[in-house]
């Protein structure tokens, strides 16, 4: 009998760990009193049972979600007062008096930052109070925090939080709304960034995520978090060190980022471009509205992977053939939608170019060599402590690929590796690509373009897979050299759907890979001469690409 505790998810996956430390254990006796194993050996006998848990320990779902609230509430206070200072200035046409004025641009910037600051920590202050004499009025306190209850230490903490959390959010704002020319385009500026700041916070309120590894580094989540951990009262770790650190310089960067936006002539007297073209057809859409697409998807991407895992369908392949479709949807169906709005042309938008006809063969070595080393990255944020695969999520991974196994093949690589390859490509190499490099560098390009791939691949329908940002990143950076190299989007599509493909047939052929030794599945480093292998693939590749002779720069739009 295996006694855990019935409202505790940390009692729940300890059972499960020590389930399958006896499965294997079990697998192993069987194994060896056994010559020719089965295909699917008896596990040991055991039985759950629940306990109840201590009374008052768990936080209640309201204790989770009001740092939360606090935190939304500080944003609110910080959305007008920077859209006035800003856009509203602008409209009014007092933006070029108070330019005119023996001040450099920077010091009226700071000025107009710390006013909104100060209007954000007064609306954080009054929320906190308002809140504070709630709980104690009603005797909420143990009842919404749990034992720890709500005291003065804690509220003084959280409150420092929110000091820099406005300071951080603040800077955001004024970077965004000082590109704007009005106050309904500003407004139309930050409706997104309410919306994909929404996505985190809700994720923070998984019982499951705790302020560790990369979650102290995320914005708004290591917030929400830290916040939620100082009502529960836990001890202050070196994440929570981690947390406000990286708060601070995403802060500082954001307000150096709006000192160059705020600084600039042409921002503050050119004409929007947001979404829509100059008049002509172009070849490229621009920055502003690339991101602006960016910001758009990614919320859709969240709302549409969860609902195609929560709608029932009466088989997995509906499902698969449904999630192809949404992958379609959204990373081609929205940016063609919004090249339409600019009037941009979509072969060079896309960059539907053909390529140089090295590049191909040069696009599958690295389509089937990048994967041995994305798998070595998994392992070495797993040895480093970056993130911990829970036995739950494998269990429900491996059931999943179990699924998946009763289908044909075929119809996984089209929905899985092509689907994917395709679509995903014509956005992050070919749309959002061709829009940054009219700015960028081609390094800085490829960089954010990789960093962003990863980003999208971290939430996979309910799941939250941290341990994905690595190597989709590490996956991107080829890509993006890959695009940067032939100048056509075409050979990272081909790349990226080697790379699904070889990773599904493998996951696919499984049990007949064990039979033959091979046990990629197992988190265990690959054999010395599979990475060597992989090396000399990637330099063939790599080298194949250097060989080839970039094609001449598509026309300015």
């Amino acid at each position: 009998e295996l006694l855990h505790r019935e409202q505790s998810d940390r009692s729940r996956e300890a059972l499960d760990l020590v389930e399958s430390a006896l499965n294997r254990l079990n697998l192993e006796f069987y194994r060896r009193l056994t010559p020719r194993p089965l295909r699917r050996p008896p596990l040991t006998e055991s039985r759950r049972v629940a306990i109840a848990g201590e009374p008052g320990a768990r936080v209640t779902a309201l204790g989770s979600l009001v740092p939360l609230i606090l935190i939304m509430m500080t944003v609110t206070g910080a959305v007008y007062p920077s859209i006035d200072l800003t856009a509203g200035e602008r409209e009014r046409s007092t933006m070029e008096t108070l330019l005119a004025a023996p001040v450099s641009r920077f010091r009226v910037l700071i000025a107009k930052y710390v006013a909104v600051v100060t209007v954000a920590l007064l609306t954080a202050t009054v929320n906190l109070g308002a809140m504070t004499a709630t709980v104690y009025a009603g005797g909420l306190s143990e009842l919404v925090f749990g034992k720890s209850g709500l005291d003065l230490q804690t509220i003084m903490a959280v409150f420092a939080l929110l000091v820099i959390f406005a300071a951080f959010f603040s800077a955001v704002l004024l970077m965004i709304t000082s590109t704007a020319r009005s106050f309904k385009e500003a407004q139309a500026y930050l409706i997104p960034l309410m919306l994909v700041s929404l996505g985190p916070g809700l994720i923070s309120l998984l019982p499951d995520i705790e302020l560790q590894s990369w979650l102290a580094a995320a914005p708004l989540i290591n917030v929400v978090l830290l916040a939620r951990d100082l009502f529960q009262g836990a001890p202050l770790r070196w994440p929570a060190l981690v947390a406000l650190g990286s708060t601070v310089v995403y802060a500082t960067l954001a307000l150096a980022a709006a000192a160059q936006v705020f600084g600039k002539d042409a921002v503050s007297q050119a004409p929007s471009t947001s979404l829509r073209g100059k008049g002509g057809i172009a070849t490229a859409p621009s920055p502003r509205g690339a991101m602006l697409t960016l910001v758009l998807l990614s919320p859709l991407y969240y709302w549409v992977g969860g609902l195609v895992y929560q709608i029932a369908f009466r088989s997995q392949s509906s499902q698969l053939v449904f999630s192809a479709l949404a992958t379609a949807i959204l990373f081609a169906g929205v940016p063609m939608l919004a090249c339409g709005v600019e009037r941009v042309r979509l072969a060079p938008g896309f960059r539907l170019r053909r390529p140089p006809l090295v590049s191909l063969p040069a696009a599958v070595l690295l389509g089937l060599s990048i994967w041995p080393f994305a798998h070595q990255l998994v392992l070495l944020g797993q040895q480093l402590g970056m993130y911990d695969l829970s036995i739950a999520r494998l269990e429900q991974v491996r059931a999943h690929l179990s699924a998946w196994r009763a289908l044909p093949l075929p119809l996984l690589l089209a929905t899985l590796a092509a689907a994917p390859a395709l679509f995903e490509e014509l956005f992050f190499r070919g749309f959002l690509f061709r829009a940054l490099e009219r700015k960028w560098s081609a390094r800085s390009t490829v960089l954010v373009t990789a960093v962003l791939f990863g980003g999208f691949h971290v939430v996979s329908g309910r799941l939250l897979t941290p341990e994905r940002f690595m190597p989709s990143t590490l996956i991107g950076l080829f890509l993006g050299f890959l695009a940067w190299r032939t100048r056509s989007v075409w050979p990272g599509v081909l790349a990226h759907f080697c790379n699904n493909a070889v990773l599904l047939s493998m996951a696919y052929y499984k049990d007949e890979l064990m039979q033959s030794g091979i046990d990629v599945q197992q988190q265990q480093s690959l054999p010395g001469h599979w990475l060597l292998a992989a090396i000399i693939a990637c330099a063939v590749g790599v080298g194949l690409l250097l060989l080839v002779r970039r094609p001449a720069e598509d026309p300015k739009p």
